[in-house]
């Protein structure tokens, strides 16, 4: 009788700690979807607002989400493949089934590596994408010389966009997506071929309710400086997205004196090379607008209204689920478990009596 309690207490011990460690993985694995449904549905609704912009927490990458007065809507960058599950969970909560403009910036896997699913998922209408061949299109052929991105996340994220037989069109200076009451308009690249693949990203400046919002992708300092020749203060805006997750190699003083925004964001998360560069931050903190860092406070959210009166801002619309905690609350449940001494049926019998 003793083996058999024993026997069955270990059952109910393994069961337990089965059941324990399925739940911290299911954590895991739908982490973006938690995060999204511990925001509420209230502080993204805005609807005050007729023009919504989101900077989605993706960690170290992009993924900017708007929708315009008229009903369509704008998917810039889709963060890195291992964040899907957050940038998904996201535009879930914003009860999508359709995206009309989805842009790949350029071809690095932090603002291309959630595309193949984002097709997979979505119905999309046009994709706007840099003059990069992927490796199936190189293998076709390359008639105009543009250049390759050989890695198999951007072959993927491209030919996902040929399977889903949606408008691909390349990002190019001049290019434009226009509605009622709005217009974005691609500022850079403006050349077919650059040695430096950040310097593809599309630059686009949104202007919506006599507001304008610029979002510069990866570009660098060669990039702002033509941008400063070529437009001046055409690039005053009031939310500025700030270059390359807030690397020097961009937002130099100048460009920003020119910018000049009310709002700096940069999307960025935990990575090897120290970003937002210090440098950057500094010359950020020492001007007179906010400055606000998704890795900080999760994803950020602008709504504008009609009359041009920016409604909601910096909001903490993801709130960051804390892995380590739950790490150690599984660990703890598990020990607590297998510390558990089950009593036998004599003593259970002996209790009763």
């Amino acid at each position: 009788m003793e083996k058999l309690c024993s026997k069955r207490s270990l059952i109910i011990r393994i069961v337990i700690s089965i059941l324990i460690v399925c739940m911290g993985v299911l954590s895991f694995v739908f982490q973006g979807t938690i995060e999204n449904s511990m925001s509420g549905g209230k502080i993204y609704a805005l609807e005050d607002s007729s023009f919504k912009l989101f900077f989605v927490d993706v960690g170290q990458g992009d993924a900017i989400y708007v929708e315009f007065p008229d009903g369509k809507n704008m998917l810039v960058d889709c963060g890195g493949e291992e964040k899907s599950p957050n940038l998904i969970g996201f535009l879930n909560s914003r009860k999508l089934k359709k995206i009309d403009y989805v842009i790949y910036t350029h071809a690095d896997e932090d603002h291309i590596g959630g595309g193949e699913k984002i097709f997979n998922t979505y119905e999309i209408s046009t994709l706007y994408r840099p003059k990069i061949l992927c490796l199936t299109e190189s293998r076709v052929g390359n008639s105009a010389g543009y250049n390759v991105k050989d890695t198999e996340i951007y072959d993927r994220a491209i030919m996902a966009a040929y399977d889903e037989g949606c408008e691909i069109k390349y990002s190019f200076e001049g290019e434009e997506i226009a509605g009622e009451g709005y217009i974005a308009k691609f500022l850079n690249p403006n050349k077919d071929n650059y040695s430096n693949s950040n310097d593809y990203s599309a630059v686009i400046m949104i202007e919506c309710n006599g507001r304008k919002v610029l979002l510069q992708g990866d570009a660098e300092k060669d990039v702002e400086e033509r941008l400063l020749l070529d437009y001046g203060n055409y690039l005053d805006a009031d939310i500025l997205k700030i270059a390359h997750h807030g690397s020097k190699t961009g937002t130099s003083q100048t460009f920003l004196n020119t910018v000049s925004p009310e709002y700096a964001i940069i999307s960025s998360g935990s990575n090897a090379w120290g970003l937002p560069d210090v440098e950057i931050i500094e010359r950020l903190e020492a001007e007179d607008f906010t400055t606000y860092q998704t890795q900080n406070i999760g994803t950020i959210c602008f709504g504008i209204t009609t009359n041009g009166e920016v409604t909601s801002y910096g909001l903490l619309t993801l709130k960051k689920f804390d892995i380590p905690l739950v790490v150690s609350l599984v660990i703890l449940a598990t020990l607590l478990t297998w510390g558990i001494r089950f009593p036998k049926k004599k003593e259970k019998l002996e209790k009763a009596a």
